[in-house]
């Protein structure tokens, strides 16, 4: 709706509100509300239903936007195109020039001035996440190509086999706000219409054929538009499309932010999960499977599949009968809740927490931060509510209902709101500031988003002290503040206790700057790194550990054409460069930190990217030295077969001379750098036969990646103690994490993680009619579980070794068996008297004696174990007695002592680790 235009028409046809309009215009006021209304709502009406509505321009003042807002339409975005008010004059000079308007470089200058008014609308509209600012000192296309991207609708294609077809993911995905069209339906929908064409497609389906493609795409579009006019712009569409064609034919129709998620299983494990699908459902036919089957896994839905792995806007998400997790339900449903959650976690838009006491910078940093990604936005949670209120939209009268019942607002609730307003605006990612608010919100909010980060602006002492200054100068009462600093430090250990969480420290002269760049430091990713020469192996090395350790590979390549694409003065540096494949270490530390800025991810595998000792330096120097750098050592006779091998299998000429230089240049290279952190692992593999090179290569490289798969390791600290209540010991655990969350510690509770398995029927076969033990094999499936989540973490385990000091399987059974999936960093040994024991435990003073008896020879079991040798100048046992004045300290109530001891444990535990 062009706005101007629909004014200057009714001005000219000398309507009644045209007079009105006119004599405002006249008098250079404001246009009165009423007729601005008027005309805008009269021309909303004549549009046909379901229409949605771009307004180009709005003349009405700041609080005539409310109005609008509750008396005509709510308004789900504000684009705010700014250029230069230098540039801003020159274009309205040269409009007004072409145009003869007459208007004078006063004119121009006062029409400029006045966007002071649309400033104010926009300041309003982005503090609740609804203003988007569009770059517009570039050209029309570019501005346009900027503010398209902030209106495209999110579309997910669901890419399923038979059975994956048949687990409904996408209607699953309806309760977190997508819209699901099924092009299935839809052609079976259209072929019961009495056209030709309907018919001929009724025919096709009858015979097993699929329907012509320019009948599904008007069909699916049609769908799509009318999903969008609905305001709904997360979309999910099953199986389509399922040619590159149809795909090229659907975006160039329908502009969206389109993802791929495929469905991924071999074609027998789809027919096994299809079969389990009849069995249980009734659904489906052998001859049916088999065509699904002959369309998945043909070229057609293949060729799709690699081409978008190749444009990087694909997601895999295992889906077969290995999927299933033991626990209650049918196999099918067990499976469906695995794939669900993966999917979700592959499509739903991502968030940052930032949580501290108030007056701590949580807005300043959340601000700060956003800014680092267009696609990133800073949510205030109470403004939003506020401000959804005083709009008085759908949403606001709700939420005023509640209000007036006495009723607080649900999380759910704000997770809803939220998600419906990234969606409006096309935004992929938020950052929350004030929310959760309590641990009980956190359950809502993983419903609809996936927590990447959690930042913590850690205030204590004078710190903490300054922020409550703060807070109750700015009008806020001091028992409010203390409230609010609890539930912050509440969320602070929960997130602590599951590794996500970022700690900020203050002081009472930290900057907002100084947390900024503290941040910043603390969030750099961390690289692994395997260099080579040319032909080592390196690249099949990096995609194994890729596939280890779910990281992405890096390329000098990929970083370059980046920044390239980017522009600015990285690109510039690049070409200016003598080689711009390989630029200056410096200039290539520039390209990977903005690639790396652009994702979230914790680490990355750098694949070819160090070269000799200064590409090391700069690296260490910008993120730190890598997790893991490997040097792969192989001599350069069998270089030199390698390559002539592969010039051979690629019918290229070989110049020997030439790659044995090459070969030479690099190794000298490498040799040069002395870092004693660099390990280096010989990968031979044997005689080289120049017809045998690929049959070899497999094989070379599992037993080269199982060497590296050794440095590969969690790091864990077990805790001991003779308390047998589980519960205590988790929160022992969860304090121990917090006590130690600048090391970014996760807990692990061996009896949950075992829980997990205990359904299974393997925990029967194992224990062979015994029930008084855990079979090794369980502990071993359940512990890799618990540590694929971040293979190179640092854990505190719990509840994990057993009493069985003498009998099948022992404790040095669990011990050994511990070793071999991770680093024990150290048996901490917490002890507690017999009176605490039988208090804490509820146990009997008889059962507290043996409980203590067992905690004994375990401790000493370690202690031997673990001596300190020449090698291992330090046991890993830290025994952690109670604080003084223990008997005094466990006269108290039971949860007093509890608390007590969780404290306790935490402060030796840290002191322990502070003294190496």
């Amino acid at each position: 709706l062009p706005v101007e235009d629909l004014i200057a028409a009714e001005v000219e046809a000398a309507t009644p509100m045209g007079l009105d309009i006119a004599v405002a215009q006249d008098k250079k006021v404001p246009i009165p509300f009423k007729p601005l209304k008027a005309v805008l709502a009269a021309a909303m009406q004549a549009s046909p239903a379901g229409t949605r509505f771009l307004l180009d321009g709005f003349a009405g003042s700041d609080q005539d936007v409310l109005k609008f807002e509750q008396e005509v339409a709510e308004i789900s975005c504000v684009l705010y195109l700014s250029a230069p008010p230098e540039q801003a004059k020159e274009r309205l000079m040269k409009r007004a020039q072409e145009m003869r308007t007459g208007e004078t470089e006063a004119a121009v200058a006062a029409l400029v001035d006045a966007d002071n008014h649309f400033s104010a609308i926009f300041d309003y509209y982005v503090g609740i996440g609804r203003g988007r600012l569009v770059n517009a000192a570039g050209s029309a296309d570019d501005s346009f190509a900027i503010a398209a991207t902030c209106l495209k609708p999110h579309i997910v294609s669901l890419l399923a086999g038979p059975g994956g077809s048949s687990l409904r993911i996408c209607e699953a995905l309806e309760v977190n706000g997508f819209s699901c069209v099924n092009p299935e339906a839809l052609v079976a929908e259209f072929a019961q219409q009495a056209s030709a064409q309907a018919r001929a497609t009724k025919q096709l389906l009858d015979a097993g054929q699929d329907p012509e493609p320019a009948v599904v795409l008007p069909l699916v579009l049609t769908a799509l538009r009318a999903a969008v006019a609905r305001s709904q712009n997360r979309i999910v569409l099953m199986n389509y499309p399922l040619t590159a064609e149809d795909n090229e034919s659907l975006e160039s129709r329908f502009p969206c932010d389109h993802q791929f998620v495929w469905l991924q299983a071999t074609r027998a494990e789809a027919m096994d999960l299809d079969s389990v699908v009849e069995r249980e459902t009734g659904i489906g036919s052998l001859l049916e499977s088999e065509r699904n089957a002959a369309r998945h896994f043909g070229p057609a839905v293949q060729g799709l599949i690699k081409a978008m792995e190749v444009k990087k806007c694909l997601s895999k998400v295992p889906c077969s009968l290995a999927v299933a997790k033991p626990g209650p339900g049918t196999a099918l449903e067990r499976v469906k809740a695995a794939v669900l959650a993966e999917v979700r976690r592959a499509v739903l838009p991502s968030s940052i927490l930032v949580v501290g006491a108030p007056a701590s910078g949580r807005t300043t940093f959340a601000n700060k931060w956003s800014e680092r990604s267009a696609d990133t936005m800073h949510l205030d949670v109470l403004e939003l509510l506020d401000k959804e209120l005083e709009r008085k939209t759908r949403r606001g009268q709700q939420m005023a209902a509640m209000l007036a019942e006495g009723k607080s607002i649900p999380a759910s609730f704000i997770v809803s709101l939220v998600t419906e307003l990234l969606s409006a605006v096309g935004v992929r990612s938020a950052i929350f500031e004030g929310f959760p608010r309590r641990v009980e919100d956190i359950p809502a909010l993983e419903g609809g988003f996936s927590i990447e980060r959690v930042f913590s602006l850690d205030a204590s002492g004078d710190s903490l002290a300054k922020c409550k200054q703060r807070y109750t100068e700015a009008g806020g009462k001091e028992d409010v503040f203390d409230a609010l600093a609890k539930g912050m430090g509440l969320i602070t250990a929960h997130f602590a206790m599951t590794g996500r969480l970022t700690p900020v420290p203050l002081s009472s002269e930290t900057t907002a700057e100084d947390v900024y760049n503290a941040a910043v430091q603390a969030t750099r990713p961390g690289f692994f790194a395997i260099i080579g020469a040319p032909c080592s192996g390196k690249s099949a090395q990096c995609a194994e550990l890729s596939k280890a350790l779910g990281f992405e590979v890096v390329t000098k390549a990929m970083v370059v054409e980046e920044a390239l694409q980017a522009g600015g003065a990285t690109a510039a540096a690049i070409q200016s460069s003598p080689n711009k494949q390989s630029p200056h270490a410096k200039v290539l530390c520039d390209a990977l930190a903005a690639y790396t800025t652009s994702r979230i991810a914790s680490a990355y595998i750098l694949d070819d990217f160090i070269e000799d000792q200064e590409g090391l330096q700069v690296l260490a120097q910008r993120f730190g030295f890598p997790k893991l750098l490997v040097r792969l050592e192989v001599p350069e006779e069998q270089l030199n077969a390698r390559a002539e091998a592969r010039a051979t299998a690629a019918e290229a000429d070989f110049d020997a001379d030439a790659a044995g230089a090459k070969i030479t240049e690099r190794n000298d290279k490498l040799n040069a750098i002395t870092s004693n952190k660099c390990l280096k692992v010989t990968a031979l593999g044997g005689p080289v036969d120049n017809d045998q090179e690929e049959a070899q290569l497999p094989a070379r490289v599992q037993t080269v990646h199982k060497e590296i798969a050794q440095m590969l390791k969690p790091r864990v600290h077990v805790l001991v103690t003779a308390v047998t209540d589980p519960d205590l010991c988790r929160r022992i655990g969860a304090q121990m994490c917090n006590a130690g969350r600048t090391r970014g510690m996760a807990m692990v509770d061996g009896q949950k993680s075992l829980d997990a398995f205990k359904t299974t029927k393997s925990i029967e076969l194992h224990r062979a009619g015994d029930d008084s033990f855990t079979p090794l094999p369980l502990w071993e499936a359940a512990l890799k579980d618990a540590f694929k989540s971040n293979p190179l973490g640092e854990y505190v385990l719990v509840n994990f070794l057993s009493d069985r000091i003498t009998s099948y399987p022992t404790v040095q059974d669990q011990i050994d068996l511990l070793q071999d999936l991770a680093l024990v960093e150290s048996f901490v040994v917490v002890e507690v008297e017999k009176p605490a024991v039988a208090k804490l435990s509820r146990i009997s003073d008889e059962a507290a004696e043996a409980a203590m008896l067992v905690k004994d020879a375990i401790r000493e079991h370690v202690r031997i174990e673990f001596q300190a040798t020449e090698t291992r100048p330090k046991s890993p046992v830290v025994i952690l007695p109670p604080s003084e004045g223990a008997p005094e300290e466990y006269n108290g109530s039971t949860a007093a002592t509890a608390k007590s001891l969780c404290f306790a444990v935490a402060g030796h535990f840290v002191a322990a680790i502070r003294k190496g």
